[in-house]
C-alpha cells in the first residue's frame, strides 16, 4: 500500500520518462520528465534518493504537482506559513489517512515564483490548483522535519 506519493499531473504513460543520475553505493537522482523532447528544461520533477533518509523530498520545475494514497484520505488541513531559516516562506500541510498514520506536506516555492497551493480532489488525491516551482517534502509525522530543513534537498549524505 502507498501512503502518500509525488507525482504531477502531466506525468502519463505516454510522453513521461525516467532517468537517475549521479549514482554512488548509497544514493541516486532521479528524474521524471512530463516530455523530455517537447519541454527538455522544465515540466521535471527531481527526486534525491538518500539510503536512510527520512522523508521525500522532489523538487518541481513548471509542474502541477498531484499526492494519491492507496489508503483513502481522512483529513486535509492547510496549517499555515513558517518563517525562518534562509528568509524563504515555507508552508505546511496535515495530513491524515484512515490507517491513523499522519503526514505532512511541506513546501517552499523558488524565488519569484506564486506559493504551492493544495486542495483535497477526493479521499485519494491531493492536488495543485496550478503549476508550481519548488520544492515539495512529505514526511510521517515520526519523522517531522526541522524547519531549518525544509526546502533542502539531500544529496548523499549531505543537504545543499
Amino acid at each position: 500500500m502507498i501512503s502518500l506519493s509525488l507525482s504531477a499531473v502531466e506525468f502519463n504513460s505516454y510522453t513521461s520518462s525516467m532517468n537517475t543520475e549521479a549514482l554512488t553505493p548509497h544514493s541516486a537522482l532521479l528524474t521524471l520528465w512530463a516530455d523530455k523532447t517537447k519541454y527538455p528544461n522544465r515540466k521535471r520533477l527531481s527526486i534525491p534518493l538518500v539510503q536512510g533518509m527520512g522523508f521525500v523530498s522532489g523538487r518541481y520545475n513548471s509542474l502541477q504537482p498531484k499526492f494519491d494514497s492507496n489508503i483513502l484520505i481522512r483529513s486535509f488541513q492547510y496549517m499555515g506559513p513558517i518563517y525562518g531559516g534562509n528568509g524563504a516562506t515555507r508552508y505546511k500541510w496535515r495530513v491524515i489517512l484512515e490507517d491513523g498514520k499522519e503526514w505532512r506536506i511541506y513546501a517552499v516555492s523558488n524565488s519569484g515564483t506564486p506559493a504551492l497551493n493544495l486542495k483535497l480532489v477526493n479521499n485519494t488525491r491531493i492536488q495543485a490548483t496550478g503549476l508550481f516551482s519548488g520544492v515539495v517534502q512529505v514526511s510521517c509525522i515520526l519523522y517531522m522535519l526541522s524547519s531549518l530543513l525544509i526546502g533542502r534537498l539531500p544529496n548523499s549524505p549531505t543537504l545543499l
